[in-house]
Protein backbone atom coordinates (compact mmCIF):
# COMPACT_ATOMS: atom_id res chain seq x y z
CA UNK A 1 0.00 0.00 0.00
CA UNK A 2 1.13 3.17 -0.68
CA UNK A 3 1.61 6.04 1.79
CA UNK A 4 1.59 9.33 1.49
CA UNK A 5 3.02 12.45 3.62
CA UNK A 6 0.52 13.96 5.47
CA UNK A 7 1.22 17.60 4.46
CA UNK A 8 1.34 16.56 0.71
CA UNK A 9 0.23 19.96 -1.36
CA UNK A 10 0.52 18.32 -4.58
CA UNK A 11 -0.47 15.12 -6.35
CA UNK A 12 -0.20 15.00 -10.08
CA UNK A 13 0.54 12.20 -12.01
CA UNK A 14 -0.09 12.48 -16.30
CA UNK A 15 1.99 8.64 -17.14
CA UNK A 16 -0.63 5.80 -18.15
CA UNK A 17 1.62 3.40 -18.17
CA UNK A 18 2.00 4.26 -13.74
CA UNK A 19 -2.41 3.61 -14.30
CA UNK A 20 -1.66 0.06 -15.96
CA UNK A 21 0.91 -0.71 -13.38
CA UNK A 22 -1.08 -0.25 -10.28
CA UNK A 23 -4.65 0.16 -11.66
CA UNK A 24 -6.45 2.22 -8.90
CA UNK A 25 -5.82 4.77 -6.95
CA UNK A 26 -4.66 4.50 -2.97
CA UNK A 27 -8.19 5.55 -0.81
CA UNK A 28 -6.12 7.24 1.52
CA UNK A 29 -5.50 10.35 -1.16
CA UNK A 30 -8.54 11.54 0.49
CA UNK A 31 -7.25 12.01 3.75
CA UNK A 32 -4.75 14.74 2.81
CA UNK A 33 -6.02 17.78 4.35
CA UNK A 34 -3.27 20.17 3.39
CA UNK A 35 -3.47 19.19 -0.90
CA UNK A 36 -4.13 21.81 -2.59
CA UNK A 37 -3.14 20.87 -6.43
CA UNK A 38 -4.87 17.12 -7.38
CA UNK A 39 -4.31 16.27 -11.11
CA UNK A 40 -4.86 12.86 -12.26
CA UNK A 41 -5.63 14.02 -15.69
CA UNK A 42 -4.85 11.67 -18.90
CA UNK A 43 -4.16 8.39 -17.26
CA UNK A 44 -7.04 6.48 -17.58
CA UNK A 45 -7.44 5.24 -13.86
CA UNK A 46 -10.03 3.00 -13.15
CA UNK A 47 -11.79 1.67 -9.90
CA UNK A 48 -12.93 3.81 -7.29
CA UNK A 49 -12.48 7.43 -6.78
CA UNK A 50 -10.38 8.38 -3.59
CA UNK A 51 -13.39 9.02 -0.66
CA UNK A 52 -13.58 11.81 1.31
CA UNK A 53 -12.81 14.67 -1.21
CA UNK A 54 -14.90 17.04 0.88
CA UNK A 55 -12.31 16.84 3.46
CA UNK A 56 -9.61 18.77 1.30
CA UNK A 57 -10.95 22.31 2.42
CA UNK A 58 -7.29 23.85 0.85
CA UNK A 59 -7.90 22.34 -2.75
CA UNK A 60 -7.39 24.34 -5.45
CA UNK A 61 -7.24 22.45 -8.47
CA UNK A 62 -9.43 19.25 -8.83
CA UNK A 63 -8.88 17.99 -12.73
CA UNK A 64 -9.86 14.00 -13.46
CA UNK A 65 -10.55 14.22 -16.98
CA UNK A 66 -10.06 11.11 -19.40
CA UNK A 67 -10.12 8.35 -16.67
CA UNK A 68 -12.67 5.70 -16.24
CA UNK A 69 -13.17 5.88 -12.84
CA UNK A 70 -16.14 3.01 -12.37
CA UNK A 71 -17.51 3.32 -8.73
CA UNK A 72 -17.81 6.17 -6.30
CA UNK A 73 -18.42 5.86 -2.97
CA UNK A 74 -22.36 5.10 -2.36
CA UNK A 75 -22.09 6.61 1.53
CA UNK A 76 -22.34 9.88 0.16
CA UNK A 77 -25.40 12.00 0.25
CA UNK A 78 -26.84 12.57 -3.06
CA UNK A 79 -26.46 16.01 -4.23
CA UNK A 80 -30.29 17.29 -4.94
CA UNK A 81 -28.94 19.47 -7.94
CA UNK A 82 -27.20 16.54 -9.82
CA UNK A 83 -28.82 12.89 -10.49
CA UNK A 84 -26.07 10.52 -10.60
CA UNK A 85 -25.80 8.35 -13.56
CA UNK A 86 -27.02 4.95 -13.21
CA UNK A 87 -25.77 2.23 -15.93
CA UNK A 88 -25.20 -1.00 -15.43
CA UNK A 89 -25.59 -1.08 -11.79
CA UNK A 90 -23.05 1.58 -11.26
CA UNK A 91 -23.30 4.90 -9.59
CA UNK A 92 -21.42 8.08 -10.32
CA UNK A 93 -21.77 11.00 -7.89
CA UNK A 94 -19.04 13.38 -7.53
CA UNK A 95 -20.69 16.67 -7.45
CA UNK A 96 -21.97 16.35 -3.93
CA UNK A 97 -18.75 16.83 -2.23
CA UNK A 98 -17.81 19.54 -4.14
CA UNK A 99 -19.79 22.28 -2.81
CA UNK A 100 -17.83 22.62 0.59
CA UNK A 101 -14.63 23.17 -1.55
CA UNK A 102 -15.04 26.74 -1.50
CA UNK A 103 -10.93 27.74 -2.23
CA UNK A 104 -11.72 25.58 -5.63
CA UNK A 105 -10.08 27.79 -8.19
CA UNK A 106 -10.18 25.37 -11.13
CA UNK A 107 -12.27 22.03 -11.98
CA UNK A 108 -12.20 19.93 -15.03
CA UNK A 109 -14.20 16.51 -15.24
CA UNK A 110 -14.38 17.28 -19.18
CA UNK A 111 -14.10 14.49 -21.78
CA UNK A 112 -16.72 11.41 -21.41
CA UNK A 113 -15.11 9.10 -19.74
CA UNK A 114 -16.46 5.29 -19.69
CA UNK A 115 -19.42 6.86 -18.24
CA UNK A 116 -20.23 10.39 -18.07
CA UNK A 117 -21.90 12.42 -15.46
CA UNK A 118 -25.55 14.12 -15.91
CA UNK A 119 -26.15 17.06 -14.09
CA UNK A 120 -29.91 18.54 -14.24
CA UNK A 121 -28.24 22.47 -13.06
CA UNK A 122 -25.31 24.22 -11.94
CA UNK A 123 -27.08 26.01 -8.74
CA UNK A 124 -24.09 23.75 -6.99
CA UNK A 125 -21.41 26.57 -8.40
CA UNK A 126 -22.81 28.47 -6.55
CA UNK A 127 -20.86 26.96 -3.15
CA UNK A 128 -17.53 27.42 -5.25
CA UNK A 129 -17.20 31.25 -5.00
CA UNK A 130 -13.07 31.36 -6.22
CA UNK A 131 -13.75 29.51 -9.38
CA UNK A 132 -12.29 30.46 -12.38
CA UNK A 133 -11.82 27.65 -14.68
CA UNK A 134 -14.57 25.33 -15.48
CA UNK A 135 -14.57 22.31 -17.95
CA UNK A 136 -17.64 20.00 -18.07
CA UNK A 137 -17.30 19.14 -21.42
CA UNK A 138 -18.94 16.19 -22.42
CA UNK A 139 -20.80 16.37 -19.12
CA UNK A 140 -24.99 15.59 -20.44
CA UNK A 141 -26.18 19.15 -19.19
CA UNK A 142 -29.65 18.90 -21.22
CA UNK A 143 -31.93 19.40 -18.19
CA UNK A 144 -29.89 22.22 -16.78
CA UNK A 145 -32.38 24.72 -18.49
CA UNK A 146 -30.94 27.77 -16.43
CA UNK A 147 -27.44 26.94 -17.01
CA UNK A 148 -27.10 30.65 -17.88
CA UNK A 149 -28.17 31.97 -14.88
CA UNK A 150 -26.14 29.49 -12.73
CA UNK A 151 -22.88 30.75 -14.92
CA UNK A 152 -24.33 34.82 -14.63
CA UNK A 153 -23.77 34.53 -10.58
CA UNK A 154 -19.87 33.66 -10.77
CA UNK A 155 -18.20 36.70 -11.24
CA UNK A 156 -14.77 35.04 -10.91
CA UNK A 157 -15.00 32.96 -14.01
CA UNK A 158 -12.12 33.33 -16.81
CA UNK A 159 -12.82 29.93 -18.59
CA UNK A 160 -15.61 28.18 -19.23
CA UNK A 161 -15.69 24.83 -21.12
CA UNK A 162 -18.75 23.36 -21.84
CA UNK A 163 -18.40 21.42 -25.53
CA UNK A 164 -20.91 19.10 -26.57
CA UNK A 165 -22.72 19.04 -23.46
CA UNK A 166 -26.54 19.06 -24.90
CA UNK A 167 -27.21 22.50 -23.50
CA UNK A 168 -30.70 23.34 -23.43
CA UNK A 169 -31.52 26.74 -25.45
CA UNK A 170 -30.67 29.89 -23.66
CA UNK A 171 -33.66 31.44 -21.51
CA UNK A 172 -34.08 35.25 -21.96
CA UNK A 173 -33.37 36.88 -18.74
CA UNK A 174 -33.06 40.04 -17.78
CA UNK A 175 -30.35 38.81 -14.69
CA UNK A 176 -27.72 41.10 -14.38
CA UNK A 177 -24.26 39.97 -15.50
CA UNK A 178 -20.98 40.14 -13.79
CA UNK A 179 -18.68 37.32 -15.49
CA UNK A 180 -15.63 38.45 -17.05
CA UNK A 181 -14.70 35.74 -19.77
CA UNK A 182 -11.33 35.52 -21.59
CA UNK A 183 -12.06 31.75 -23.01
CA UNK A 184 -15.89 30.56 -23.73
CA UNK A 185 -16.69 27.50 -25.71
CA UNK A 186 -19.76 26.29 -26.01
CA UNK A 187 -19.10 24.48 -29.58
CA UNK A 188 -20.58 20.96 -30.55
CA UNK A 189 -24.56 22.05 -28.43
CA UNK A 190 -26.82 22.51 -31.24
CA UNK A 191 -27.35 26.24 -29.94
CA UNK A 192 -29.20 28.57 -32.06
CA UNK A 193 -28.79 32.60 -32.73
CA UNK A 194 -30.65 33.19 -29.51
CA UNK A 195 -27.51 32.59 -27.94
CA UNK A 196 -26.03 36.38 -28.89
CA UNK A 197 -28.14 38.46 -26.28
CA UNK A 198 -26.51 36.70 -23.60
CA UNK A 199 -23.07 36.28 -25.40
CA UNK A 200 -22.56 40.00 -26.05
CA UNK A 201 -24.27 41.05 -22.92
CA UNK A 202 -21.82 40.38 -20.30
CA UNK A 203 -18.09 42.33 -19.99
CA UNK A 204 -16.08 41.39 -23.70
CA UNK A 205 -13.65 43.57 -23.05
CA UNK A 206 -11.25 40.64 -22.06
CA UNK A 207 -12.70 37.75 -23.97
CA UNK A 208 -9.77 36.55 -25.89
CA UNK A 209 -11.25 33.12 -27.48
CA UNK A 210 -14.57 32.12 -28.59
CA UNK A 211 -15.87 29.04 -30.01
CA UNK A 212 -19.62 28.24 -31.55
CA UNK A 213 -18.22 25.72 -33.80
CA UNK A 214 -20.50 23.02 -34.85
CA UNK A 215 -24.17 24.18 -33.88
CA UNK A 216 -27.09 26.02 -35.64
CA UNK A 217 -26.23 29.80 -35.99
CA UNK A 218 -27.80 31.17 -39.21
CA UNK A 219 -27.71 34.67 -40.65
CA UNK A 220 -25.24 36.81 -40.68
CA UNK A 221 -22.50 37.14 -38.64
CA UNK A 222 -23.40 39.82 -36.07
CA UNK A 223 -22.10 43.84 -36.05
CA UNK A 224 -21.49 42.90 -32.24
CA UNK A 225 -18.14 41.29 -32.58
CA UNK A 226 -16.24 44.40 -33.45
CA UNK A 227 -16.47 45.64 -30.19
CA UNK A 228 -14.67 42.82 -28.73
CA UNK A 229 -11.66 43.99 -29.81
CA UNK A 230 -9.60 42.15 -27.60
CA UNK A 231 -10.41 38.61 -29.82
CA UNK A 232 -7.46 36.11 -30.73
CA UNK A 233 -9.74 33.74 -31.62
CA UNK A 234 -12.98 32.71 -33.29
CA UNK A 235 -14.63 29.53 -34.14
CA UNK A 236 -17.90 29.65 -36.17
CA UNK A 237 -17.38 26.85 -38.12
CA UNK A 238 -20.14 24.21 -38.85
CA UNK A 239 -22.58 26.42 -38.97
CA UNK A 240 -25.55 28.14 -41.42
CA UNK A 241 -24.04 31.70 -41.29
CA UNK A 242 -24.56 33.56 -44.11
CA UNK A 243 -23.84 36.84 -46.14
CA UNK A 244 -20.63 38.92 -46.11
CA UNK A 245 -17.76 39.03 -43.48
CA UNK A 246 -18.64 43.05 -42.98
CA UNK A 247 -16.65 44.73 -40.41
CA UNK A 248 -17.58 42.69 -37.08
CA UNK A 249 -14.66 40.74 -38.09
CA UNK A 250 -12.47 43.66 -40.41
CA UNK A 251 -12.22 45.64 -37.36
CA UNK A 252 -10.46 42.90 -35.00
CA UNK A 253 -6.82 43.60 -35.06
CA UNK A 254 -5.54 41.24 -32.31
CA UNK A 255 -7.09 38.46 -34.11
CA UNK A 256 -4.90 35.04 -34.82
CA UNK A 257 -6.93 32.30 -35.70
CA UNK A 258 -10.11 32.67 -37.60
CA UNK A 259 -12.54 29.29 -38.35
CA UNK A 260 -15.87 30.37 -41.08
CA UNK A 261 -15.09 26.74 -42.40
CA UNK A 262 -18.44 24.90 -43.23
CA UNK A 263 -21.11 27.51 -43.74
CA UNK A 264 -23.05 29.42 -46.82
CA UNK A 265 -20.76 32.75 -46.44
CA UNK A 266 -20.45 35.22 -49.63
CA UNK A 267 -18.73 38.01 -50.67
CA UNK A 268 -15.36 39.07 -52.25
CA UNK A 269 -12.00 38.57 -50.86
CA UNK A 270 -10.74 41.35 -51.76
CA UNK A 271 -7.89 43.72 -50.41
CA UNK A 272 -9.05 45.34 -47.57
CA UNK A 273 -10.46 41.69 -46.51
CA UNK A 274 -9.20 41.72 -43.03
CA UNK A 275 -6.86 43.49 -43.45
CA UNK A 276 -6.61 44.93 -39.35
CA UNK A 277 -5.09 41.69 -38.70
CA UNK A 278 -2.66 41.48 -41.44
CA UNK A 279 0.33 40.88 -38.73
CA UNK A 280 -1.45 38.56 -36.12
CA UNK A 281 -3.03 36.27 -38.53
CA UNK A 282 -1.44 32.78 -38.23
CA UNK A 283 -4.87 30.63 -38.90
CA UNK A 284 -7.50 31.48 -41.63
CA UNK A 285 -9.98 29.15 -42.56
CA UNK A 286 -12.43 29.48 -45.19
CA UNK A 287 -12.99 25.96 -46.36
CA UNK A 288 -16.55 24.88 -48.01
CA UNK A 289 -18.36 28.31 -48.55
CA UNK A 290 -19.06 30.47 -51.56
CA UNK A 291 -16.38 33.17 -51.33
CA UNK A 292 -15.18 34.75 -54.61
CA UNK A 293 -12.33 36.13 -55.83
CA UNK A 294 -10.00 36.13 -58.86
CA UNK A 295 -6.84 38.36 -57.72
CA UNK A 296 -5.75 37.01 -54.11
CA UNK A 297 -2.44 38.86 -54.26
CA UNK A 298 -3.46 40.64 -50.86
CA UNK A 299 -3.05 37.28 -49.36
CA UNK A 300 0.43 37.85 -49.05
CA UNK A 301 -0.16 40.80 -46.16
CA UNK A 302 -0.61 37.88 -43.69
CA UNK A 303 2.95 38.14 -42.89
CA UNK A 304 2.17 35.37 -39.65
CA UNK A 305 -0.30 33.36 -41.85
CA UNK A 306 1.09 29.77 -40.77
CA UNK A 307 -1.78 28.05 -41.97
CA UNK A 308 -4.39 28.95 -44.99
CA UNK A 309 -7.48 26.74 -46.50
CA UNK A 310 -9.55 28.03 -49.28
CA UNK A 311 -11.21 24.92 -50.89
CA UNK A 312 -14.46 24.67 -52.03
CA UNK A 313 -15.00 28.29 -52.81
CA UNK A 314 -15.97 30.17 -56.05
CA UNK A 315 -12.25 31.30 -56.27
CA UNK A 316 -10.76 31.73 -59.59
CA UNK A 317 -7.44 31.99 -61.23
CA UNK A 318 -3.88 31.55 -59.64
CA UNK A 319 -2.42 31.98 -55.93
CA UNK A 320 -0.04 34.99 -56.68
CA UNK A 321 3.59 34.26 -56.50
CA UNK A 322 4.46 36.73 -53.24
CA UNK A 323 2.38 33.37 -51.51
CA UNK A 324 5.97 32.32 -51.71
CA UNK A 325 7.67 34.56 -49.37
CA UNK A 326 5.46 34.07 -46.37
CA UNK A 327 8.21 32.72 -44.35
CA UNK A 328 5.75 31.64 -41.75
CA UNK A 329 3.52 29.08 -44.39
CA UNK A 330 3.18 25.50 -43.18
CA UNK A 331 0.44 24.01 -44.83
CA UNK A 332 -2.11 25.32 -47.65
CA UNK A 333 -5.41 23.78 -48.87
CA UNK A 334 -7.12 24.98 -51.74
CA UNK A 335 -9.06 23.66 -55.03
CA UNK A 336 -8.09 25.84 -57.54
CA UNK A 337 -5.28 26.44 -60.01
CA UNK A 338 -1.86 26.74 -58.51
CA UNK A 339 1.48 26.96 -59.26
CA UNK A 340 4.06 24.77 -57.68
CA UNK A 341 7.12 27.22 -58.52
CA UNK A 342 5.62 30.22 -56.31
CA UNK A 343 6.53 27.76 -53.23
CA UNK A 344 10.27 27.67 -53.92
CA UNK A 345 11.46 30.07 -50.76
CA UNK A 346 15.21 30.30 -50.50
CA UNK A 347 15.22 30.80 -47.00
CA UNK A 348 12.56 28.62 -45.78
CA UNK A 349 11.79 28.78 -42.34
CA UNK A 350 8.91 25.99 -41.90
CA UNK A 351 8.70 22.80 -44.28
CA UNK A 352 5.20 23.67 -46.22
CA UNK A 353 2.67 21.34 -46.48
CA UNK A 354 0.06 21.59 -49.56
CA UNK A 355 -3.40 19.82 -49.67
CA UNK A 356 -5.20 19.99 -52.97
CA UNK A 357 -8.52 19.29 -53.68
CA UNK A 358 -10.73 18.37 -56.64
CA UNK A 359 -8.54 19.44 -59.62
CA UNK A 360 -7.05 18.16 -62.72
CA UNK A 361 -3.11 18.98 -62.16
CA UNK A 362 -0.55 19.07 -64.13
CA UNK A 363 2.58 16.52 -63.23
CA UNK A 364 5.36 18.94 -63.73
CA UNK A 365 4.45 21.12 -60.42
CA UNK A 366 4.72 18.06 -58.34
CA UNK A 367 8.25 17.98 -59.64
CA UNK A 368 8.86 21.38 -58.77
CA UNK A 369 7.40 21.09 -55.25
CA UNK A 370 9.60 18.08 -54.47
CA UNK A 371 12.68 20.05 -54.88
CA UNK A 372 11.50 22.73 -52.08
CA UNK A 373 11.14 22.68 -48.45
CA UNK A 374 7.57 20.79 -48.80
CA UNK A 375 7.35 18.45 -45.52
CA UNK A 376 4.08 16.82 -46.79
CA UNK A 377 2.22 16.54 -49.77
CA UNK A 378 -1.26 15.25 -49.74
CA UNK A 379 -2.61 15.23 -53.87
CA UNK A 380 -5.19 12.40 -52.62
CA UNK A 381 -8.94 11.87 -53.80
CA UNK A 382 -7.51 13.91 -57.43
CA UNK A 383 -7.50 13.39 -61.13
CA UNK A 384 -4.02 13.25 -61.59
CA UNK A 385 -2.52 11.32 -64.73
CA UNK A 386 0.62 10.06 -65.63
CA UNK A 387 4.08 8.90 -64.00
CA UNK A 388 5.58 10.26 -60.94
CA UNK A 389 8.02 11.95 -61.29
CA UNK A 390 11.56 9.77 -61.11
CA UNK A 391 14.10 11.92 -59.24
CA UNK A 392 17.68 10.94 -58.57
CA UNK A 393 16.44 11.46 -54.39
CA UNK A 394 13.08 12.59 -52.27
CA UNK A 395 13.42 14.45 -49.06
CA UNK A 396 13.66 11.17 -46.56
CA UNK A 397 11.38 13.51 -44.06
CA UNK A 398 8.61 14.01 -47.01
CA UNK A 399 5.00 12.77 -46.46
CA UNK A 400 3.24 11.72 -49.37
CA UNK A 401 -0.04 11.02 -50.02
CA UNK A 402 -1.06 10.28 -53.81
CA UNK A 403 -3.74 7.84 -53.16
CA UNK A 404 -7.05 7.63 -55.13
CA UNK A 405 -5.86 8.85 -58.40
CA UNK A 406 -5.30 7.77 -61.95
CA UNK A 407 -1.18 7.43 -62.05
CA UNK A 408 0.20 4.43 -64.26
CA UNK A 409 3.94 3.23 -65.16
CA UNK A 410 5.89 2.16 -62.48
CA UNK A 411 6.88 3.20 -58.80
CA UNK A 412 10.41 5.16 -58.50
CA UNK A 413 12.62 2.88 -56.26
CA UNK A 414 13.79 6.20 -54.70
CA UNK A 415 10.61 6.99 -53.65
CA UNK A 416 10.72 4.54 -51.22
CA UNK A 417 13.14 6.67 -48.90
CA UNK A 418 10.01 9.00 -47.94
CA UNK A 419 9.46 8.98 -44.27
CA UNK A 420 5.44 7.80 -44.99
CA UNK A 421 3.72 7.29 -48.39
CA UNK A 422 0.51 6.26 -49.82
CA UNK A 423 -0.22 5.08 -53.47
CA UNK A 424 -3.42 3.45 -52.95
CA UNK A 425 -6.15 3.15 -55.55
CA UNK A 426 -3.81 3.73 -58.62
CA UNK A 427 -2.77 2.00 -61.42
CA UNK A 428 1.00 1.52 -61.32
CA UNK A 429 2.80 -1.61 -62.43
CA UNK A 430 3.67 -3.58 -59.50
CA UNK A 431 7.15 -3.57 -58.56
CA UNK A 432 8.94 -6.36 -58.02
CA UNK A 433 11.94 -5.46 -56.51
CA UNK A 434 9.74 -3.41 -54.10
CA UNK A 435 8.34 -7.21 -52.79
CA UNK A 436 11.69 -8.47 -52.76
CA UNK A 437 13.57 -6.43 -50.77
CA UNK A 438 10.29 -6.36 -48.10
CA UNK A 439 9.53 -10.08 -48.30
CA UNK A 440 11.26 -10.97 -45.52
CA UNK A 441 9.67 -8.22 -42.91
Amino acid sequence: MEVFPSNLEIFQTCNPLISAKIGSLPTQLGNLSNLQFFDLSFNGFKGILPTHLENLSDLKFLHLSWNYFEVFPLNLEISPTCNPLISGGIIFNLLAQLGKLSNLQSLDLGYKNEYYLSCENLDWLSGLPSLTHLHLSWVNLSKAIHWQQAVNKMPSFIELLLRNTQLPPIINTTTSISVNFAMLDLSFNGLTSSIYPWLFNFSTNNLVHVDLSYNDLNGSIPATFRNMTSLTCVGLSWNQLQGEITKSLRDLCNLQILNLSNNNLTGLLGKHFLACSNNTLEYLDLFHNRFRGTSLHHLSGFSQLRELSLGFNQLNGTLPESIGQLAQLEKIVHSFKFNARHCVRKSPLWPLQIVVLGLIFQLLYIQHMLQTSLGSLNFSNNHIRGTLPNLRSYPSSLTMDMSSNCFQGSIPQSLFNVAWLDLSNNMFRLNFFFLHDYSSI
